[in-house]
């Protein structure tokens, strides 16, 4: 768990432990495979890992992407910057696991969400959290669904929507 809630100037909600970071990057592709990235989005969860780690334990972190490219990139900036003990990975990486903190980084932007919206993926995107979900993405993507209307409609409502210009 968190040590310093008081502290944790990111969190505006002690009662709404879910965060949604709109961000409005530009959708990359592999050109040997299918796979996606969002550079902007790693740019953000980079930032997101570097505001954490004044309060916890990055092996209290784990990062989720629904594409391997994406988990590719956050992990090469996570060796980089040495930031070591975060695991990074696909929702099946972390089926019937948990951490204290979930990053979450949907990748789509401008475009069709594919398999993003698979609900039993989904599930596990949003119930490996033990204290902190923070959900990176494009907001105005995302709400083509239902289920993500309803998760931003609730973060909007609790005051813990982040959008930056």
């Amino acid at each position: 768990t968190l040590k310093y809630w008081d502290e944790l100037q990111i969190l505006p909600n002690k009662k709404f432990p879910i965060i949604f970071e709109a961000v409005y990057g530009r959708l990359g592709q592999s050109k040997s495979s299918q796979s996606s990235y969002n550079q902007a989005e790693v740019n953000k969860v980079i930032w997101l890992v570097h505001k954490l780690q004044k309060h916890a334990d990055l092996n209290q972190i784990g990062i989720i992407s629904p594409y391997r490219l994406q988990c590719a990139k956050i992990k090469e900036i996570l060796n980089i910057r040495k930031l070591k003990g975060i695991e990074v990975g696909t929702a099946e990486l972390f089926q019937g696991r948990e951490k204290a903190i979930i990053i979450v980084s949907f990748v789509k932007s401008f475009s069709h969400l594919g398999f993003v919206t698979d609900p039993q993926r989904l599930n596990v995107i949003l119930s490996r959290a033990q204290s902190l979900l923070i959900l990176v993405g494009n907001p105005e993507t995302l709400k083509s669904n239902g289920d993500f209307e309803y998760l931003i409609g609730e973060c909007k409502r609790m005051e813990t929507f982040h959008k930056i210009n």
